[in-house]
């Protein structure tokens, strides 16, 4: 059997699947983190989500509250009953978004609360205060969210079909993909993730990739070739992963075992195996490298070459990862990495090594 040659630049290996653990660990000394904490200006150790807005500060939420960071120092935003664009943070704040102009949102968290409605709240520039937007559809279930181009109108995925909200209106609308059994139809409900395109949206669902047109309201298989159908329209697929430049022939997919890209045309033409960890969360970057946030780490891989970079905690090193699981990555405007879970920290793009090492796994 012909052996495959993976060529990993790695400060610890990455794929335990194909490399033996007696190899898993290397020198990891030449990159550095750096940490933020209540020293320098935050309100407790525990940050959960980071967003780069249009403007280059970084929005940094935990359960309690919200901070602005402006590369030296934190600005903290606090509920204020008496104040009108300030009254919104009174809820439990949940992950951070930006759309496509640039301005940050917050999700709502609604703990306890079973049949509440989804909220979402606007950061709103011209007052330095919050907009708050009220969603007619319950806040368990949701998948994945994606907006308009002109930010008019905001597409939510959930286990129930697909949703939209029109911020003009302030109309909520729900479609289902109908089939007469009722399990095939829960399948093809169960939206995971969405890009949005100029005449439809691509769906991908836990019966495989679905079209909705915006204008008939109704939903189709895309195209493909026959080599790619039992993948692309009869497995589970996750989170539509799109390149930064909105180019359609670089959409990645997560699926159970890895990712798959397709072109403009939904044919497959690259897939990365990847071992399924029970937290993951990816990021991708403006050079098209993922970095993915999983249990045992975080790793870096580049589509490119098939790099893989793993980075984890080191014990006795500070500028080390702060711990191996509960990471959410997130890439800012120029290309810094943020990690949150823990304390909010950051690896310059600079200090990145690209030490390359020829290894070869089995197969």
């Amino acid at each position: 059997m012909k052996k495959r040659k993976y060529h990993i630049a790695s400060l610890i290996l990455a794929l335990p699947l194909l490399l033996s653990s007696s190899n898993s660990t290397l020198a990891q000394s030449s990159y550095r983190f750096q940490h933020y904490d209540i020293r320098d200006g935050l309100a407790e150790q525990n940050t959960q989500s980071v967003a780069n807005d249009s403007l280059g500060y970084l929005w940094v939420q935990y359960y309690a509250g919200l901070f602005r960071f402006d590369g030296y120092n934190f600005k903290e935003y606090k509920s204020d009953l008496t104040d009108s664009m300030r009254s919104a943070l009174g809820s439990i704040l949940g992950s951070l978004n930006t759309d496509p102009r640039g301005n940050i949102w917050i999700n709502v968290v609604s703990y306890h609360k079973s049949g509440s409605r989804f909220t979402m709240i606007k950061h709103d520039r011209k007052t330095d205060g919050f907009v708050k937007y009220t969603l007619g559809l319950k806040s368990e279930g949701i998948r994945g969210k994606q907006f308009e181009k002109d930010c008019s109108v905001i597409w939510l995925c959930t286990a129930n079909g697909l949703y939209s909200f029109d911020f003009r209106s302030k109309e909520t609308k729900h479609y289902l993909n109908p089939h007469p059994d009722s399990l095939v139809a829960s399948k093809r409900n169960f939206v995971r993730g969405i890009s949005v395109r100029d005449s439809f949206l691509l769906l991908s669902t836990h019966q495989g990739l679905w079209k909705f047109d915006k204008t008939t309201k109704l939903f189709s298989r895309p195209k493909v070739k026959p080599q790619d159908s039992t993948l692309l329209y009869d497995s589970p697929i996750g989170g539509i992963i799109e390149n930064r430049n909105h180019n359609f022939d670089d959409v990645w997919m997560f699926i159970n075992n890895g990712f798959i890209k397709i072109d403009s045309k939904f044919k497959i033409v690259q897939r990365f195996d990847f071992p399924l960890f029970r937290h993951m969360l990816y990021d991708r970057d403006k050079e098209g490298f993922f970095w993915i946030g999983t249990d045992n780490g975080v790793y870096r891989y580049n589509p490119m070459d098939s790099s893989l970079l793993n980075f984890r905690m080191e014990q006795g090193n500070v500028h080390s990862l702060p711990r191996d699981y509960g990471l959410d990555v997130t890439v800012d405007n120029y290309l810094n990495i943020w990690l949150t879970g823990g304390p909010l920290s950051r690896l310059c793009k600079a200090d990145i090594p690209f030490r390359n090492f020829n290894l070869t796994g089995g197969g």
